[in-house]
């Protein structure tokens, strides 16, 4: 089943006085959201990762992902102040690139770009789990949002990690 497009919403966090909107991507931000992508692994994954696999984490280009994935509507963007801080997308049954702009961790956006994300697919299929293959420096926080381990050999990679979650919790 093909998923409906989604509108994007505003959300605004009252702690940190975070003002922000989710929205789709568009194919103006493609070249952001890959941007942020590399910026977040490069800051982030030598936590858990050897330099080579971090050169092999780098080097998964995904703009033909990004480029379906925004035209089925299904990527989105996270703004704060005119500016991508965030990304986060879905597809064949896996949340997909879930990246912040480094600096912008532990405001709580990768947490509502996921349950946006989540909600969009509660809304327009049938599917009652979500996977993400997840990366090790990011397995604490999926688990946080919900998702749990799966067995090793469940995983795409061993750079990583494959989580699920049961939609409608």
């Amino acid at each position: 089943m093909r998923p409906e497009r989604h509108i994007g919403m505003w959300t605004a966090r009252r702690d940190d006085g975070v003002q922000m909107m989710i929205r789709p991507a568009g194919g103006s931000d493609l070249d952001e959201v890959a941007s942020i992508r590399q910026s977040a692994i490069a800051c982030h994954a030598p936590a858990a990762y050897s330099e080579r696999e971090v050169a092999e984490l780098l080097g998964q280009v995904e703009e033909a992902a990004f480029e379906a994935m925004t035209a089925d509507g299904w990527l989105f963007v996270a703004e704060s102040d005119g500016a991508l801080v965030g990304t986060a997308g879905w597809e064949g049954g896996y949340l997909r690139h879930v990246h912040l702009r480094p600096g912008f961790e532990r405001r709580g956006i990768g947490t509502r770009l996921v349950r946006h994300v989540e909600a969009g697919i509660e809304r327009s299929t049938r599917d009652t789990e979500i996977r993400v293959n997840a990366t090790r420096n990011a397995e604490t926080f999926y688990a946080a949002c919900g998702y749990e381990r799966l067995p090793v050999s469940a995983s795409a990679s061993p750079l990583f990690t494959t989580m699920r979650t049961q939609l409608g919790r």
